[in-house]
């Protein structure tokens, strides 16, 4: 098998453990591989030695250089302020999966996930509300009201 094949088949190795784990790192040595594959198809006699040294110096050179800007464009954006997040979802409807009686505490299923609900008068389940605000310092408990 020639070398640059070899190469090749080490950088598709790379290639495929970069999708499988997390950290955007292995590509950079996916790239090295390939460089080093077409330093083989330009120098085929090229020494075992100077193969992985190229392999080496470009894997590094590639992850030094390529990673910042690899990380700002696909590692994709987050939301810094929590509060924001919690906020936005005053006046969404939401519906009741285990009554309201007050002063307890019930549970209500808004966007997806269940949240604590606390209400003015008593609401059963299955029931349509809005959420009117946050009422726990730890924002997971939400005050509702029925849709009307």
């Amino acid at each position: 098998m020639s070398a640059w094949l070899v190469w090749f088949l080490v950088g598709i190795g790379f290639l495929i453990l970069e999708l499988l784990l997390p950290g955007f790192i292995v590509i950079f040595f996916c790239m090295g591989a390939w460089v080093t594959m077409i330093g083989m198809l330009l120098a085929p006699e090229m020494a075992t030695a100077w193969q992985v040294s190229l392999f080496v110096v470009a894997s590094l050179a590639s992850l030094f250089s390529l990673r910042t800007w690899g990380m700002k464009t696909f590692g994709g954006r987050s939301e810094v302020n929590e509060d924001a997040r919690i906020d936005d979802k005053i006046g969404k409807p939401a519906v009741v999966t285990q009554a309201i009686y007050p002063p307890a505490s019930g549970e209500v299923k808004c966007l997806g996930s269940f949240w604590r609900a606390v209400a003015d008068q008593p609401i059963g389940v299955g029931v349509p509300v809005l959420i009117e605000a946050v009422v726990s310092g730890d924002g997971l408990t939400f005050k509702v009201k029925p849709a009307a």
